[in-house]
């Protein structure tokens, strides 16, 4: 990112604030898949076809490599926003 504190644009504290709402982001991010593992792709909510565990598994799998990018977009532009700041 080449976007960088200026007088005729933001302050630095606005880029400090995205900082803060991508770390919330992040934290809901780990809250909503925390959930989605105990919760929702629990086992027991494939009990209504067969093959109800394979089809768990292959749920979680895909769902949580789906978390791990989001996570790995996060990382990304908060570092981006870092330097953006210490620059």
């Amino acid at each position: 990112m080449k976007a960088r504190p200026n007088l005729n644009g933001n302050t630095r504290q606005d880029f400090v604030d995205v900082y803060s709402t991508l770390f919330l982001a992040s934290s809901a991010l780990e809250e909503a898949s925390s959930l989605l593992a105990s919760n929702v792709l629990h086992s027991r909510n494939y009990t209504h076809i067969d093959g109800g565990d394979v089809a768990c598994i292959a749920d979680r799998h895909r769902i949580f490599g789906e978390v791990q990018k989001c996570r790995e977009i996060l990382t990304v532009i908060s570092i981006e926003i870092v330097d953006a700041i210490e620059s």
